[in-house]
């Protein structure tokens, strides 16, 4: 015995501590489970993705940031595909480009969009991918929270 950490030991001592983080003895990565919610800026840009496929088509792809351009920050438009509101158009011609930054809705974000559709409040990841959803059910209206307010979204954005 060399007193070296097998695979399946290292991988039991990271499972028991994904939940505050730790460093992982065999890359060095930090490693931790996140446990997201579907916030405001996330409902905000479902709701400006809307607008804009009511006036291009929604079978039209839109860039992420033409529809949000006083917005400097990503409102997390990649985790939205988690719920399955979005789908981000591949990116085959540039390899090099992580994505396309081309965005349309699905047929469940246009029924979130529209109030049609409740979703779980929280979605799991761990190494950024999903590991499943969880939470109360939420509409497009509690995910915006009271800051905003719905009826002038859907008019002004």
């Amino acid at each position: 015995m060399t007193g070296e950490t097998t695979l399946e030991e290292a991988r039991a001592r990271l499972r028991e501590k994904w939940l505050e983080g730790a460093e992982c003895p065999c890359c060095r990565q930090f490693v931790k489970r996140y446990r997201r919610k579907l916030n405001s800026a996330m409902a905000m840009f479902v709701i400006a993705l809307y607008r804009e496929h009511q006036r291009v088509g929604f079978r039209t792809w839109v860039h992420g940031t033409e529809i949000l351009r006083e917005r400097a920050s990503d409102p997390g438009r990649g985790k939205l595909a988690w719920w399955g509101l979005v789908e981000e158009m591949p990116n085959p011609d540039d390899e090099s480009k992580k994505t396309s930054g081309l965005w349309r809705l699905t047929v469940d974000g246009r029924a979130f969009a529209c109030a049609r559709l409740r979703v779980a409040s929280h979605s799991l990841s761990y190494n950024g991918e999903c590991l499943g959803l969880e939470g109360d059910l939420i509409d497009i209206h509690q995910a915006l929270g009271r800051k905003f307010n719905y009826a002038e979204l859907m008019e002004r954005l």
